[in-house]
């Protein structure tokens, strides 16, 4: 089981777990009190076991000798405001993922990434297909066999704040967009230095999310899905253009073209648009 196939264990789910118990401390909480939580007991008792079974795969909770669930050791120790990047941390880096069973997890996000944004699917679309079409048999779609499937993982992607998805008419599709997983990491990169060059910044990201530009998990999935031809690796992708362009538009960081520096160039329509230096304006 993973947050993919595991159904039930939706991220807000999840977060009720961490909610609870982080206001229970180290005393904890019994297992049938966490259930009456997490669901009334009319729906039955299937849906919390599976979402309790998938927080202590995560490491978020472990069981006590009393019989009681509390949050566990690592996490008591991590600040509230930081669970989203402990969280993140274990289900984006290859090496953490496997240990918890979410192994197919970031492939399946960098997979996400590198679509474009122009042409999106629908939330109600069985992406198998698109996934096999793209990268072949062998990767088992990253686990998003069906219709359910890919929607939980849509979930769990949009609370990470790598996609959203938008209505169109009486379809509802998914937007690969990178931008507040993007702001959130270079609050931490940009904040001290004030800003860097476009090449130091996406080695810095990478080191924090390899599903992003850069990251290892990224550069996996587009030699994987890559035909002959490999996209220009100084051309940055879709998503990560428009997340960078949404950013500028917001005020939070300014793109700059300084001579005599290496640029990468955003993959704009109809102007495509080199950039150089990345600088940090939130709060100036």
């Amino acid at each position: 089981m993973s947050v993919i196939s595991n159904l039930t264990a939706m991220p807000n789910r999840i977060e009720i777990v961490y909610r609870y118990l982080g206001i229970c401390e180290d005393i904890g909480m019994s297992k049938d009190d966490l259930k009456q939580a997490l669901c009334p007991p009319a729906l039955g008792s299937g849906i919390a076991d599976d979402v309790i079974n998938e927080a202590n795969r995560l490491g978020i909770i472990e069981a006590t000798s009393d019989g009681y669930y509390r949050l566990s050791r690592e996490l008591r120790k991590t600040p509230a405001l930081n669970f989203l990047e402990w969280l993140e941390a274990r289900l984006l880096d290859p090496v953490q993922a496997e240990k918890v069973g979410q192994a197919n997890f970031p492939d399946a996000l960098a997979w996400l990434l590198e679509q474009d944004p122009a042409e999106p699917f629908e939330f109600g679309d069985n992406i198998s297909g698109l996934i096999t079409a793209q990268c072949g048999a062998d990767v088992g779609a990253f686990e998003l066999s069906n219709r359910a499937r890919s929607q939980n993982f849509v979930y769990w992607a949009q609370f990470l704040g790598y996609t959203w998805r938008l209505r169109v008419g009486n379809t509802e599709v998914v937007m690969p967009d990178p931008t507040r997983a993007i702001e959130r990491h270079l609050s931490h990169l940009l904040a001290q230095t004030g800003e860097l060059l476009i090449e130091e910044l996406l080695d810095a990201w990478a080191s924090r999310s390899p599903v992003l530009e850069g990251g290892s998990v990224r550069q996996k999935i587009i030699k994987l899905c890559s035909s002959d031809v490999l996209r220009d690796p100084k051309i940055l992708s879709h998503s990560t253009s428009m997340a960078l362009l949404r950013l500028e538009k917001r005020g939070i960081i300014k793109l700059e073209r300084r001579a005599d520096a290496l640029a990468y160039t955003l993959n704009t329509k109809p102007n495509p648009r080199p950039i150089s230096h990345v600088v940090w304006q939130k709060g100036r």
